[in-house]
């Protein structure tokens, strides 16, 4: 089981880090409940706390598990072939 980053879920669906992130948040026009959730890597008590976007927040390393990324890039493939 392999875990990725952001970058790296990026570089395999050609999607911005932006539009990822976009994808997870249900308040955003371009959430996708298909696309994969990412989880926490990290322990609350090694998370930061600051700035991001001008909002205080606690922000924690994060990771997509690489299956579940392959997953849906064939899903959304295999709805092309069959359009």
């Amino acid at each position: 089981m392999r875990v990725l980053s952001v970058k790296q879920v990026s570089d395999l669906t050609s999607l911005s880090r932006a539009t990822i992130y976009r994808k997870n948040d249900p308040d955003d026009d371009s959430y996708d409940e298909t696309f994969p959730k990412p989880f926490s890597l990290s322990d609350l008590k090694v998370c930061k706390k600051g700035k991001r976007a001008g909002m205080n927040q606690v922000w924690c390393r994060r990771g997509y598990l690489e299956a579940e990324v392959l997953d849906w890039i064939a899903k959304r493939a295999s709805k092309r072939s069959s359009s």
